[in-house]
């Protein structure tokens, strides 16, 4: 197993987009669910995690830092 290298921990609260960091590209991160949070691992170890993601009825867009959007829809 790799070794992590960093781990970003983000809440979602009420907004309709989550900011999701640099350190992890959306297009080749290995994703996966857990109860209500969403996790992704970059190639090199680093790892985001969404608290509470899934807890409302459609979860929020993930929006990268150069505009790139994910629906919530193409989450799930």
């Amino acid at each position: 197993m790799a070794e992590v290298d960093e781990i970003v921990t983000l809440s979602v609260g009420d907004a309709d987009a989550v900011p999701f960091p640099d350190s992890i590209s959306l297009t080749t991160a290995e994703c996966e669910a857990s109860g209500d949070n969403f996790f992704t691992t970059g190639a090199d170890g680093s790892q985001v995690v969404i608290e509470n993601y899934y807890t409302g009825d459609t979860p929020p867009e993930l929006k990268t830092t150069d505009g790139a959007k994910v629906s919530g829809e193409m989450v799930i």
